[in-house]
């Protein structure tokens, strides 16, 4: 749960449209992930595989992860998409989010 920041739990989240968190992982662990983040699906979110990594590799933001992991994984990041167009795109700097530097901040400036 360290992986979602506060966006899940953000007064705000029902207002901004679709949200989606995709990982490196397939459909059941996704599903699985998402009942036990958000069991009463109140927040909206979608919970979404990435089985092959194939939309990570697109773009650009799979780090290799494979002799740690056994598979390359995604960093995180969130893109704000409006009309269709990656408006804007935040990347964690260190690859997982797991130091405390990532943020909703950015994201959430546009609630």
């Amino acid at each position: 749960d360290s992986h979602i920041p506060g966006y899940i739990s953000h007064p705000k989240v029902k207002n901004v449209g679709k949200v989606f968190v995709v990982s490196v992982n397939d459909a059941f662990v996704m599903n699985a992930w998402g009942k036990f983040l958000d069991a009463d699906k109140s927040s909206g979110i979608r919970f979404l595989g990435d089985l092959a990594g194939n939309f990570t590799r697109a773009l650009d933001v799979e780090y290799e992860a494979a002799p740690m992991l056994g598979t390359n994984r995604s960093k995180r990041y969130a893109l704000v998409v409006k009309d269709g167009k990656v408006e804007s795109v935040h990347i964690d700097p260190d690859n997982t989010g797991l130091t405390g530097k990532s943020n909703p901040r950015p994201f959430c400036r546009s609630w």
